[in-house]
């Protein structure tokens, strides 16, 4: 016996040992390979995870992520998921031959897929979602016998959708969303013997839905949303889909009706067709999908009605149709579907009223969205008996009566929009009770009642709503009394629009409060006294309206802390003066002060409004030469500056504002030509210049083309076509404006000069008169004088701001804007003018020098000036 026993046990301890010996080469070669995996890792390891743990004094299936087989102890699953690595894949990788389950999702690997993963013929699942991959589908995922799961969504692979995917005999699900996948569906996309998953979702995918299809009685989940899909859906492949659980088109362009064999896929629980141009009636045979969970048909153009057969769906949990153009009644049999937990129906032609047993019906329902639509009658009180309600949106109806106090018993509610309906509050309490009853809804964010007449004072318990109340809007309501001060409580607030009410009294000073406030809404009351600077506390504040009240005194200076302000409109008020830190708001969009009292010049900071596209200033007692720093907002759509006392020329270099649509200047003192640069303004749909004292040739080009009589009115000295009803213009020669320059420029001569100082025109020219004072400095100030009609003691120029320093501020840009109108009322090349008077006031700027040594000499001054006159003439 032990002749026997020993050489069968010497050999089994000889095949222990080979074993045993391979194995541990084997788990040798597995830890070469994660080693190398780790130092190509190493510095792309924000959370140094791999270096601190895959050390070589323990077992590598011991090592984070790593899984081994029970018996042959070799790497059989890597998880790496959620580690924050940013880096390639390593072809190392492809050495764990043993690797079933490869899991790198949520990271930022980068790059392609190297060839040496094709060696891993084991891999069942890979899973490399949201990471930043690229390049096309591997070709060697075909070779992948055992691949049950290729999950490969929010990357950036490309490429069209390979057909070798679809002839993968273990594939079961194939998930490529979030990629930027084109060009058209594989032919053989319903071919798959093995696919049960289709995810193709948020690609740039187009053409038709394949119809070449065999009984695919695997697949379950068809899931195509927001791509190019266009064609209709096709009617023969839902015939061979007997276990189709989910179809998803949303959000591609399909079209026609829907067909019949749709609605034979009885185990169907997800259909989705949102956002596509779907039209024809609804089939009534959608009540035989008698397993249908959720159905999403909005945004379509369907007509009729709803059918009476969505009653059937007692499975039914999300019955979602808005804008699907649908209209009649809703069918009462759908109030039937007792586990109904959200009906959405907006924006469609329903009419008629709601039951009013609804809530008791509907005990599950947590959203009911039916706004924009026709409906009518009271809102149902068994609403409080659906406590799970969170969202309520009733908005632009018909609903009548008053505003029912059941609301408040609703716990959860988060939502409630009943704008624009014929509600009233009760009269006979004259505060609007129903804020009182919705102080118990502590989870309550959204509170829309615009619209309606509820006639009402805003109770001080406005302020005890849910502290999470983000949204609070009574527009349009007429509401009266004061704005009680406990609104300031509402510190999550971030729109508040009380506009086009009866508010009296002040602005509310606890509304600085409001931190995160971004929209702030008054227009249209009758609040009065100061705007306070508590409102600069809102740094968050995105849009603030308080036209057509009574506020007066000046504009807060502080509103330039407002970085964040893109919409700011005060008019119709009584403000009478505008903080010169206004202008620094160069994020601005929308700046409206029209009607008020505002005066002075418009300065040449105006033009610091770079982002601006709206400017409404009309209505005010602007005066002064209208800034041509305007001209640099070349954003701008909408400039109107009517009703005010602008004098001087209109900026030829306004044809510099290439988007605006329309121009207002009229009812002012503007004088000169209307520059023909203006014709380069190609999107100007409105103009008017009217009842000023304009004159010269209307021009005729670009846009003026479309411009009728009315543009231009009101001006005696304009001449044009007739069809602007002036006379013809003269053909004429005139270089009038140069004798103007001329003369001031002329040495022997008098200058025009301010009437402020007439002691300077007598029995001496200019040159007599300076020479025989000897006071060059005085000279360039005098010249400064004679072409800005500016003295130093004018108001603008009283402390540190002087001539001196308002002149080399303009020059070159804005020089036009600052000198004599009357040097620039007649027609000529402006480009030659500007040339002129640049001379002229660099000239001035060099005789009033602050070191006398540095101011130029009379003799070369005298000799400059008549360079300058030979220049103008030539």
């Amino acid at each position: 016996m032990k002749s026997i026993l020993y050489p069968t046990l010497l050999s089994f301890l000889h095949w222990h040992v080979a074993v045993v010996s391979a194995a541990r080469l084997n788990m040798a070669s597995d830890e070469s390979a994660l080693v190398a995996m780790r130092e190509h890792f190493n510095s792309l390891d924000p959370n140094n995870v791999l270096a601190s743990n895959w050390s070589s004094s323990t077992s590598v299936c011991n090592w984070i992520g790593v899984t081994c087989g029970s018996s042959h102890r070799r790497v059989t699953a890597l998880n790496l998921a959620y580690m924050a690595l940013d880096a390639t894949i390593p072809p190392h990788l492809g050495n764990l031959s043993f690797l079933s389950l490869l899991l790198l999702r949520n990271n930022s690997f980068h790059g392609t897929l190297p060839a040496e993963l094709a060696g891993l013929r084991r891999l069942s699942i890979i899973n490399l979602r949201f990471n930043k991959f690229t390049g096309s589908i591997p070709s060697w995922f075909e070779f992948l016998p055992k691949l049950e799961y290729l999950l490969l969504r929010g990357n950036s692979f490309s490429g069209t959708v390979p057909h070798f995917l679809f002839n993968m005999t273990s594939l079961q699900s194939l998930e490529l969303s979030e990629n930027k996948f084109w060009g058209p569906l594989p032919s053989n996309i319903f071919l798959s013997p093995s696919l049960q998953y289709v995810y193709l979702t948020h690609n740039q995918i187009s053409g038709a839905i394949p119809s070449a299809i065999i009984n695919s009685s695997l697949l379950q989940f068809i899931v195509l949303d927001y791509n190019h899909l266009s064609g209709q859906l096709p009617e023969n492949i839902f015939h061979h889909l007997p276990n189709l659980k989910g179809l998803y088109v949303t959000s591609n362009s399909l079209s026609g009706e829907l067909p019949c064999s749709l609605f034979d896929c009885k185990q169907l629980q997800f259909l989705s067709l949102s956002y596509n141009t779907f039209g024809g009636n609804i089939p009534s045979a959608i009540g035989n999908l008698t397993s249908l969970k959720e159905i999403y048909l909005g945004h379509n153009n369907f007509r009729g009605a709803i059918p009476y057969e969505f009653g059937n769906l007692r499975s039914l949990e999300i019955l979602s149709l808005p804008f699907a153009n649908v209209s009649g009644y809703i069918p009462p049999s759908i109030y039937n579907i007792s586990i109904l937990r959200v009906i959405t129906v907006t924006g469609n032609h329903l009419s008629g009223s709601l039951p009013a047993s609804l809530g008791s019906m509907l005990p599950k329902l947590v959203g009911l969205y039916m706004g924009i639509n026709y409906l009518s009658g009271r809102i149902p009180s068994s609403l409080c008996n659906a406590t799970m309600l969170n969202i309520i949106d009733l908005s632009n109806n018909s609903f009548s009566g008053y505003i029912p106090d059941i609301f408040g018993s609703l716990r959860s509610l988060q939502w409630l929009n009943l704008g624009a309906n014929n509600l009233t509050s009760d009269s006979s309490d004259s505060e609007l009770s129903i804020i009182n009853s919705l102080t118990n809804c502590r989870f309550l964010k959204t509170l829309i009642f615009y619209e309606n007449p509820l006639d009402s004072i805003l109770p001080i318990s406005v302020g005890n709503l849910s502290t999470s109340l983000a949204d609070l809007d009574l527009k349009g309501c007429s509401m009266r009394g004061t704005i009680p001060a406990s609104i300031g409580n509402l510190s999550s607030l971030i729109n508040l629009d009380l506009g086009d009410n009866n508010f009296v009294g002040t602005f509310p000073i606890s509304i600085g409060k409001l931190i995160k406030l971004q929209g702030l809404f008054l227009d249209d009351n009758q609040l009065e006294g100061f705007v306070p600077n508590q409102l600069c506390q809102l740094t968050s504040l995105y849009s603030f309206t308080v036209k057509s009240n009574k506020f007066s005194g000046p504009i807060p200076s502080c509103l330039s802390n407002l970085t964040s302000l893109r919409w700011l409109r005060l008019s119709s008020n009584k403000f009478n003066s505008i903080p010169s830190t206004l202008w620094g708001l160069s994020d601005l969009l929308l700046l409206d002060l029209s009607s008020n009292n505002l005066s002075g010049y418009l300065p040449l900071d105006s033009g610091n409004l770079k982002a601006i596209s709206w400017i409404y200033l009309s209505g005010n007692q602007f005066s002064g030469s209208i800034p041509r720093s305007l001209s640099n907002l070349r954003n701008l759509v909408l400039l109107t500056l009517a009703r005010n006392k602008f004098e001087g020329p209109i900026p030829e270099s306004f044809g510099r504002m290439v988007s605006l649509e329309l121009l207002d200047l009229s009812e002012n003192n503007l004088s000169g030509v209307i520059p023909k640069t203006l014709e380069a303004l190609v999107y100007l749909k409105y103009f008017n210049v009217s009842h000023n004292k304009l004159k010269g040739k209307i021009p005729d080009g670009g846009p003026f083309a479309n411009f009728s009589a009315q543009s231009f009115m009101g001006n005696k000295g304009l001449c044009g076509a007739p069809r602007f009803q002036f006379s013809e213009c003269k053909i004429e020669k005139s270089r009038r404006w140069n004798a103007h320059i001329v003369n001031s420029c002329h040495p022997s001569c008098g200058i025009p000069l301010h009437p402020k100082i007439p002691e300077a025109q007598g029995e001496y020219g200019l040159e007599g008169r300076v020479s025989r004072q000897g006071d060059v400095y005085s000279y360039g100030i005098l010249l400064m004088e004679t072409f800005t009609q500016k003295k130093p003691t004018d108001e603008m120029f009283v402390g540190e701001f002087s001539i001196k320093e308002w002149v080399k501020m303009s020059c070159p840009d804005s020089l036009l804007d600052i000198v004599d109108a009357k040097l620039l009322v007649e027609e000529g090349e402006t480009d030659t003018k500007q040339d002129c008077l640049l001379s002229i006031m660099t000239l001035a700027l060099n005789c009033s020098a602050e070191s006398p040594g540095e101011r130029t000499r009379m003799k070369d001054a005298m000799n400059a000036l008549n360079k300058i006159k030979r220049l103008l003439l030539n």
